[in-house]
């Protein structure tokens, strides 16, 4: 249950930074950094390159909760953790873009990048864990 409470406050912060990102643009006298365009482009290929990174690294974290030992003493902190770090990175995808976004004054540069973050982050949603311990005598089969 707290794994999900944490995954749905991690899931509504892209649409979130949109709503900002949509009434800051549009508030009067609203101004964008000056920005050269050269460095606006690299600014944008090293924030893309970012999201690359952060969606791989949050991937192949959320992949290893499943290979941790359910009978560890630790196994639901470590789980959660995990979980979190891999949300975490997920999440950071859509502040690239809200930055990128916010330094143009153009939401179509935010589009890309908090989709896949949302995307990503639905796709991380915690699956109910499994009841730990020993099994119940009916579950073991007859042995007669």
């Amino acid at each position: 249950m707290q794994a999900t409470i944490i995954w749905l406050a991690m899931a509504i912060t892209p649409v979130i930074y949109w709503g900002v990102l949509f009434f800051l643009i549009n508030i009067q006298g609203f101004s964008p950094p000056g920005l050269a365009p050269e460095s606006f482009r690299y600014l944008l290929i090293g924030l893309w390159a970012a999201a690359a990174v952060s969606a791989v690294v949050s991937y192949k974290i959320y992949g290893s909760v499943s290979g941790l030992n359910p009978r560890q003493e630790d196994y639901r902190s470590k789980r959660l953790n995990r979980m979190i770090i891999a949300w975490a990175l997920a999440e950071s995808i859509a502040v690239y873009g809200l930055v990128l976004a916010l330094i143009r004054a153009d939401t179509i540069l935010y589009y890309p990048l908090g989709l896949a973050s949302l995307i990503i982050i639905v796709c991380e949603r915690p699956a109910r864990e499994a009841p730990v311990g020993p099994r119940s005598p009916r579950s073991y089969p007859d042995e007669g």
